[in-house]
């Protein structure tokens, strides 16, 4: 008996243990997979702050990652198809200044390879910005005191600055671009069997005693003169062409381009139609030289882009003066700007300033006009254009932002008036119920009144 007690105690103690070894092992189970889940949850955690993070960091990369991709997949200006045989490559010297702009968006919408060559003294990018990207354009920051070396089948040989004050700001870097600049670029013609040409000027003729010159006038120049960098520049430029023209035979044109005027001009580049422009803007009076009978001839800048490309198309290889044949005196022209401008006022042949008052009254109708005029062939209408060109350069009032914040304030005030009409409305029907007590008996009274409302005269009693 006894020993049958010890058994079943043993047996006992073995399921007993089986049983807490069994517990145990539950236990421990249950301890590592909650370890492992408090670890799991804790590392998704970390990389949720990670990842977030890092999409923070992102972010704004790929907001300019977008900023950049619209700005590569702007619209560029039509351009025309051109087969192989026809396209030409061509590189322009100071094509991001005042003619060498018009003259890469002349070329570039003909469909031809442009390659743009500015050291930006007188330049600016922004003439030229609305091709950056394209495949048929190329921008190149260069001087061309510098060697260049590439391959064209054209050159056109723009560089050098062009108004007084510019030229005469470094008389010495002014004779570098036309002398060594221009033997570089009759170097590389020579090299790759390209034609140049050269954008000589009228001032090759200095202070001519003949009116008006041809090409045949040898001119009467002062080599010494405030203007001599510029003048006998272009005057050696033009002898080293036909020098290379006669020795190695690089076909050479030469266009002596006379008075331009047209947009991207500098507003203080000293010239007279610019000059006009920005004082007929600022209310300034006008100033004339003389008694301003002296007569001059302007020709706009597509007009001289045309002929540009014309003479080097052409097999005329002697010089070609380019500019209008129409002549006006200067007084005209003031007496046309001023009127264009809207603020003109003459007595006894002098011009007065307005003042700023009067200004700013005349200019919004004024400005109107002008914004929205077509570009026309005639010399008035490009005048107006120039003069649009100026004024928005001289940051005057816009007329279509003050129209927009007068729109604006007026529907801001009848939004208010509708709102003030309707509280008070509202108003007047609470302290009607709290009268009357009975709602019905309000739209009744309502209705009453507007039922028996007299409708005409002989109606009233």
């Amino acid at each position: 008996m006894m020993k049958r007690i010890i058994w079943m105690i043993s047996s006992l103690n073995r399921r007993i243990m089986k049983l807490l070894f069994a517990l145990a092992l539950i236990a421990y189970i249950a301890s590592v997979w909650g370890t492992y889940t408090n670890m799991r949850s804790i590392q998704e955690i970390g990389e949720m702050k990670i990842k977030q993070q890092i999409e923070d960091v992102v972010a704004p990369l790929k907001e300019k990652i977008r900023d950049l991709e619209q700005s590569f997949s702007q619209k560029y200006p039509p351009v025309k198809f051109l087969s192989e045989k026809d396209r030409k490559r061509i590189l322009i010297t100071g094509g991001a200044g005042f003619v060498g702009s018009h003259l890469t968006d002349k070329l570039m919408m003909d469909g031809h390879e442009v390659t743009v060559v500015d050291n930006f003294f007188t330049g600016r990018k922004r003439n030229v910005e609305h091709w950056i990207g394209h495949e048929n354009f190329e921008l190149i920051n260069h001087d061309v005191v510098e060697p260049l070396y590439i391959e064209v089948d054209q050159i056109y040989h723009l560089a050098s600055p062009a108004s007084p004050p510019n030229y005469m700001y470094n008389p010495i870097k002014t004779l570098k671009t036309n002398t060594i600049g221009t033997l570089n670029m009759l170097g590389l013609a020579k090299r790759v069997g390209a034609r140049l040409l050269l954008a000589s000027t009228s001032e090759v003729y200095g202070d001519p005693e003949v009116h008006p010159q041809n090409e045949d006038y040898w001119g009467h120049v002062n080599p010494i003169g405030p203007r001599a960098c510029y003048d006998e520049g272009k005057r050696v430029a033009e002898t080293m062409c036909y020098a290379y023209m006669k020795q190695e035979g690089v076909e050479v044109r030469v266009a002596r381009i006379f008075n331009t005027f047209g947009s991207r001009m500098h507003m203080n580049d000293g010239r007279v139609v610019s000059n006009f422009i920005l004082q007929a803007l600022q209310g300034e009076p006008l100033t004339v030289y003389g008694t301003g009978s002296q007569t001059r001839a302007f020709q706009y800048v597509s007009d001289l882009v045309n002929g540009l490309v014309l003479l080097m198309n052409s097999n005329i290889s002697s010089p070609v003066n380019l500019g209008n044949p129409e002549e006006h005196t200067i007084l005209e022209f003031a007496r046309l700007i001023k009127s264009l401008v809207g603020v003109y006022t003459c007595r006894e042949g002098l011009f007065k300033s307005v003042s700023w008052e009067v200004w700013q009254h005349l200019g919004y109708a004024i400005k109107a006009k002008l914004l929205f005029i077509l570009i026309m062939i005639n010399r008035e209408t490009e005048l107006q254009f120039q003069c649009t060109q100026g004024y928005k350069n001289c940051h005057q009032p816009n007329i279509l932002r003050v129209c927009f914040f007068v729109f604006f304030k007026g529907i801001v005030w009848c939004v208010k008036m509708v709102f003030f009409l309707s509280f008070s409305y509202i108003l007047d029907l609470c302290y009607t119920c709290l009268k009357f007590n009975d709602i019905t008996a309000l739209f009744m009274a309502q209705w009453s009144r507007y039922r028996y409302m007299p409708t005409h005269a002989h109606d009233k009693r």
